[in-house]
């Protein structure tokens, strides 16, 4: 089974930087960040090794509650 991860502030600095080795190094990586059009870089990084996007703002409640994971299996790991 597959190692997943969820890599929160994924648009841009660290996280990206994260979750782009993280998705290199054989993670179902889901990059998240609260604006899709910055994202996207993100994404094009990391979309031959599977990347998947998840734009919520984490900090709001409500938003995390509309948008449950769509995973198979459960996180390994959840960075911030």
């Amino acid at each position: 089974m597959r190692k997943v991860a969820v890599v929160t502030g994924a648009a841009a600095g660290i996280g990206r930087k994260i979750a782009v080795e993280m998705a290199k190094e054989g993670y179902l990586v889901y990059a998240n960040a609260r604006n899709e059009e910055k994202l996207k870089e993100t994404l094009k990084l990391g979309e031959e090794y599977g990347m998947r996007p998840l734009i919520f703002d984490v900090r709001d409640a409500a938003q995390g509650k509309a948008k449950p994971l769509p995973l198979i299996g459960s996180v390994i790991t959840l960075l911030k």
